[in-house]
């Protein structure tokens, strides 16, 4: 787990750094068992990414054929998460007239957890 802050002004700097359109910059994946101590594992991956003001909304489409739209948050800021049972995912932007914009889209997938080594 972990926690970070950040100030509109390194905002700007990052925003100005990265391309037009829906961007990957990092993610990271975390685990743990349930309270009670058992078997149990959860784990969450999890991608941010920047929109920016060209993209009108992130779309998600699973391999099952599943779509939804997602606004960026401010900033044009988009944390995006899946855990194991979720099907493998695409996100990409779309423009204000509703069209992919041009790139690679992101691939959201978490493995499932490897309880052997997890002792």
């Amino acid at each position: 787990m972990g926690s970070a802050t950040a100030a509109e002004q390194p905002w700007r700097d990052l925003l100005a750094s990265v391309p037009p359109g829906f961007t990957r910059c990092g993610g990271s994946t975390s685990g743990s068992r349930d309270r009670r101590g058992m078997a149990a594992w959860h784990k969450v991956c999890v991608t941010w990414a920047t929109a920016g003001c060209d993209v009108a909304v992130v779309r998600l489409r699973d391999q099952d054929g599943n779509v939804r739209d997602r606004r960026a948050g401010r900033h044009g800021f988009v944390l995006l998460g899946v855990t194991p049972e979720d099907p493998l995912t695409s996100a990409y932007g779309i423009g204000h007239d509703g069209e992919q914009l041009p790139g690679e889209p992101i691939t959201l997938w978490c493995p499932p957890y490897d309880t052997s080594s997890a002792r």
